[in-house]
């Protein structure tokens, strides 16, 4: 197959802020010269057709998305017309280090085994390299085996031979909207070796100080799609409940204590089946599924930054299953508390913003005057709640309940404050209780005592 070009770079343009600026010149400044680079238009802002049509250089390619249906369809326009031996990926908030596209191809070149190439990430500030991300699995069986529990690549570090697509016709499923690149990577483990390198490729922006917004609740949904048509492969019969404690256990959720047991059993099964299928490297398998039940034992124990089982247990005796639980605060406590009832979580840290399942509701309210935002926790307590935790915010910020208690005022259900075995927390849930006429019980857990109050 003859190729107008080695590389054919596809970045996908939905807007014109400054980054797509810095990260179309870092394509731009390569070592490595011969490319395309097919700039994606999926905005239907006229402004940036203006701003990217500003740029005369040769190798540019500028196209427009016409159906608009997200930047998968973006992605696989441009697979469609590029020319080159090999296809880059590059988003446009990331920024291509100098010599990406001559390492890449240079690998590819010496590895004709391989056809898809990834390697490390760093998330920068103004300040300089926050972490490294993106190649903590670097051989081929054991990134295969990984991808049975996430997308273990960065999307806009991958370089892979066009005849993927060209030949094989491997394009991404735009049905997956929230989890194309994640689908797409496991059909091509399938069939080709696909590979990570610890070299950084690619840095990434961030003013927030961490890598990515976590995952939507489509997005957690589309993953588990890719997830079961994986286990599809093995061909063992499962029931529902098999099923959905897998996708527990490869997502590391919460997994109650009477399925430990179903979980190993489950995970027996697999690791048979595949020694007679051969689908997957055995010692990374093992490896994976080991890792996955200590993990959910080790989050079923609860406590530490969590509420721990005590209080879990106790509020069984307080309230019935399917009931409605108010918490400030989220992590893993709320994926226990969701096995039994529903639960609203105000949270600070958009960091932990992730709606969990259906049966969650999530409010974000950022610390304002050294509390939750008054609004945001106001407009939640006008509905109604069989049981409050008090989990949050972290620290003295816990204190600024205080200075809020006529939010409270009208509440009669159970109140249970975490963590009163510290004298600040103690205080705070003491003197919440004397002000709003509250009666309290302390209780020990394993660790640590939480404090549950009653109205008198």
């Amino acid at each position: 197959m003859k190729y107008k070009v080695p590389i054919s770079v596809i970045m996908i343009c939905n807007n014109i802020k400054a980054p797509i600026h810095e990260a179309i010149q870092s394509v731009l400044s390569q070592s490595f010269e011969m490319f395309e680079l097919i700039l994606v238009n999926n905005d239907s802002c006229n402004e940036t057709e203006f701003e990217l049509n500003k740029y005369k250089d040769s190798r540019i390619i500028y196209i427009e998305n016409s159906d608009r249906q997200g930047d998968f369809s973006a992605r696989n326009h441009g697979m469609e017309l590029a020319s080159g031996k090999y296809i880059c990926m590059i988003d446009a908030n990331h920024i291509s280090l100098s010599d990406r596209l001559e390492y890449q191809y240079e690998y590819l070149e010496s590895h004709p085994s391989v056809s898809v190439l990834g390697g490390g990430l760093e998330i920068v500030n103004e300040n300089g390299v926050i972490k490294q991300t993106g190649s903590t699995y670097l051989s081929y069986p054991e990134i295969k085996t990984r991808l049975l529990q996430h997308c273990c690549f960065n999307q806009s570090t991958i370089m892979f031979r066009s005849n993927l697509c060209k030949k094989y016709g491997l394009f991404y499923n735009e049905k997956f909207k929230h989890a194309a690149d994640y689908d797409f990577l496991v059909r091509v483990a399938n069939n080709f070796a696909i590979r990570n390198v610890p070299k950084v490729l690619v840095q990434r922006k961030s003013h927030s100080g961490y890598f990515f917004p976590p995952p939507t609740l489509a997005q957690s949904e589309h993953e588990d799609s890719v997830r079961k048509r994986q286990l599809k492969q093995f061909e063992i019969a499962s029931s529902e409940k098999e099923v959905a404690l897998h996708l527990k256990l490869m997502k590391s959720e919460y997994v109650m204590d009477s399925d430990l047991s179903i979980c190993k059993i489950w995970l027996n099964k697999l690791l048979e089946v595949n020694h007679q299928k051969k689908l997957y490297n055995s010692n990374y398998l093992s490896q994976l599924f080991k890792s996955s039940l200590e993990s959910a034992v080790y989050t079923n124990a609860l406590g530490g930054w969590s509420i721990e089982k005590e209080m879990l247990n106790h509020i069984r005796t307080i309230i019935s299953k399917d009931k409605s639980i108010l918490e400030f605060g989220s992590g893993k406590g709320t994926e226990a508390l969701l096995e039994s009832y529903k639960v609203t979580s105000i949270e600070h840290d958009d960091r932990f913003f992730i709606k969990r399942n259906k049966y969650h509701d999530i409010v974000l309210a950022p610390i304002q005057n050294n509390w939750y935002t008054r609004k945001s926790v106001e407009a939640t307590l006008k509905q109604s709640f069989d049981l409050i935790i008090v989990d949050g915010p972290p620290g003295v910020l816990r204190k600024g309940i205080l200075e809020h208690l006529d939010l409270f005022e009208n509440l009669t259900a159970p109140i249970i404050f975490d963590d009163v075995n510290r004298n600040l927390d103690k205080d705070i849930m003491e003197k919440f209780c004397d002000e709003l006429n509250f009666d309290y019980e302390i209780i020990s857990g394993h660790e640590k005592e939480f404090a549950v109050c009653t109205k008198i």
